[in-house]
């Protein structure tokens, strides 16, 4: 049977067995010589490679001239990684014999797994099928690596071949097939991976091969049957087989099916951990948290450096408003100092929500240390530090970024909040207006660009345009139609006004920002009561507001610190010393998730 190249998937390549080991020296040798061998070939059985491969170096030093030697030597060294000093023995056998099989062998195979050495493995398989013309295997091998290098017509003919000399041999057909696929005939190879099926039916690989070409020509339900008929007849566990069939399912967003074939594998092979992983993320597609987390606890039990079930573990648990739970996951991943960038720029966003500003700092100082040419790293660290209130140092980031990124349209939005905050209002609309132009359909920039321009009562009529052009993308964001409300007050267009606050309020019932304007819009309506009752509930979300609470007195409305209903929502939130930040319309904007 042909080969597997060293680092192939088995999907692509059939199993083949270890080629037979040389004998040791063939020939007359000084004694010491054998001696060595002995003993290297008695530390190899006991998986002691490196003093094996030592007493073949000394056995090589009394008998360099030793063949079998040099292709001991070699096969040792790969197998422990010392890719070339393998290389080294083995050429050196081929140079002293160039027709040695067993080294002509384990040469090509590993020049038919490389990306840049095919062509000598196509050289050393040609000299095997001009030594060996009776035997199919060369052959096969040798149409393999044609077929990789698209040298179809080749291919073909050496795999018939070797049907001419084993006429039942799975394996050829299996790669007719792939030639096949690889010449867009999909016909012919959904005919030869059925023949190889039909030849041996236990033959992993074909059923494979098969799946996989009706998967990429989505023609999803055989794809589903195919893999389905390797389960049912090969293997009821089978990881590839079940890995395929779980990605359809995603695709399809199917599910509870994917949970139920992962649940059957998990029966046969319960400390299946990757099952186990990948069983938590589809929960947590499910929106179901509860399980999610239970089943990448149960991960992080069996192991407990696993980054991406730590990471997955986080994302919920900050997803779940658990963010003291969310940083210790995040905190175990950089403890690892691995290159997760991901993990810091998450730990550093929690860190910031939660006014821990000089770990915040740190983190994604050290995410920059990792990774500086991702724009994420910017995008995070300037964010960092605008929370912290060092806005000249976030403007540096966000620069840093552009310099790197000039057409970033995320990096000149959060650039120009910045220069929000720090009053530089010609540099904010410069920046805004630049993110909408690399990006026409980027909504937060059209909405935060429309509620300033209404805020500051200047171009009313281009703000209202901007705010419908963000609603056109997102119809149902309750910020945009409570920004839209708010140009139509401004604008004195109070009907308008009310009609779009009062959906906003339906959609975000708990905005303070929103119930603020609706009260407002309310007194324009002389509807008192109602104005009042929106008013107060802003102040009971945000019992902090200096402005409104002077703004409900100037209305005749008394002094809202005095009603019961405040002083227990001051009190609420003096106990509860949030670490958010405050959710008006602009921190909407800039929050983390459009980060």
């Amino acid at each position: 049977m042909p080969i597997a190249a060293p680092d192939a998937s088995r999907a692509s390549l059939a199993d083949h067995p270890p080629a037979p080991k040389p004998p040791g020296p063939t020939r007359v040798a000084p004694a010491a010589s054998y001696l060595h061998y002995v003993r290297g070939y008695l530390q190899e059985l006991a998986d002691r490679d490196d003093a094996a491969l030592a007493e073949y170096a000394k056995a090589l030093q009394v008998d360099p001239d030793s063949v079998a030697l040099r292709h001991h030597a070699a096969s040792l060294a790969f197998k422990q990684g010392r890719y070339e000093d393998g290389i080294r023995f083995a050429e050196e056998v081929l140079r002293r014999d160039p027709n040695h099989l067993p080294t002509l062998f384990l040469l090509g195979r590993w020049y038919a797994g490389t990306t840049d050495r095919v062509d000598r493995a196509v050289e050393l398989f040609e000299h095997m099928t001009a030594l060996e013309p009776e035997k199919a295997e060369p052959y096969l091998n040798l149409g393999l690596l044609y077929g990789r290098l698209e040298r179809y017509a080749d291919a073909e003919r050496v795999i018939r071949r070797a049907i001419a000399i084993e006429p039942n041999a799975p394996a050829a057909y299996l790669y007719l097939g792939k030639v096949a696929a690889g010449q867009h005939k999909w016909d012919q190879a959904v005919a030869q991976f059925e023949k190889a099926i039909e030849l041996a039916p236990f033959f992993e690989h074909a059923y494979i091969a098969l799946g996989d070409l009706y998967a990429q020509r989505g023609d999803r339900a055989k794809a589903v049957g195919v893999y389905k008929r390797l389960l049912a007849k090969v293997d009821p566990h089978d990881a590839d087989a079940v890995g395929r069939l779980v990605q359809l399912y995603l695709q399809e967003r199917t599910f509870d099916q994917a949970i139920e074939l992962l649940d059957e594998l998990l029966r046969g092979d319960p400390k299946n951990v990757e099952a186990r992983l990948l069983k938590g993320r589809i929960y947590g597609e499910m929106g179901k948290p509860a399980e999610a987390i239970a089943e990448l606890e149960q991960v992080i039990a069996a192991r407990p450096t696993d980054t991406a079930a730590l990471y997955y573990l986080g994302r919920l648990y900050d997803e779940q408003k658990q963010p003291e739970k969310a940083i210790v996951q995040f905190e175990k991943i950089v403890s690892l100092d691995v290159d997760l960038l991901e993990a810091y720029l998450q730990l550093g966003l929690l860190y910031a929500k939660a006014k821990r500003f000089d770990e915040a700092s740190a983190v994604v100082e050290k995410a920059k240390s990792k990774d500086a040419e991702r724009p994420e790293v910017y995008l995070v660290s300037g964010f960092v530090y605008s929370q912290s209130e060092r806005y000249d140092r976030a403007v540096e980031f966000f620069k840093e970024g552009l310099a790197k990124f000039p057409d970033h349209p995320q990096l000149h939005f959060n650039l120009g909040l910045t220069y929000d905050k720090l009053k530089q209002f010609d540099g904010f609309v410069k920046e805004l207006e630049e993110a909408i132009r690399l990006d026409p359909k980027y909504s937060e920039a059209l909405n935060y660009l429309g509620y300033t321009y209404a805020e500051k009562e200047m171009k009313l009529p281009e703000a209202v345009d901007l705010i419908q052009r963000a609603l056109a993308i997102k119809p149902d964001d309750g910020a945009y139609i409570d920004s839209l409300g708010w140009a139509h007050f401004k604008l004195g267009q109070w009907d308008d006004a009310l009609k779009e606050l009062e959906r906003a309020a339906s959609l975000m019932p708990d905005d303070a920002v929103i119930q603020e304007h609706l009260g407002e819009a309310y007194l324009k309506k002389r509807r008192d009561q109602d104005a009042r009752e929106s008013w107060l509930k802003s102040l009971e979300l945000d019992p902090a507001n200096a402005k409104l609470i002077e703004r409900y007195k100037s209305a005749g409305f008394g002094d809202p610190e005095a009603e019961e209903r405040i002083q227990r929502a001051k009190a609420k939130k003096e106990a509860e010393k949030p670490a958010t930040m405050n959710q008006n319309v602009s921190e909407r904007a800039a929050s983390p998730s459009s980060i």
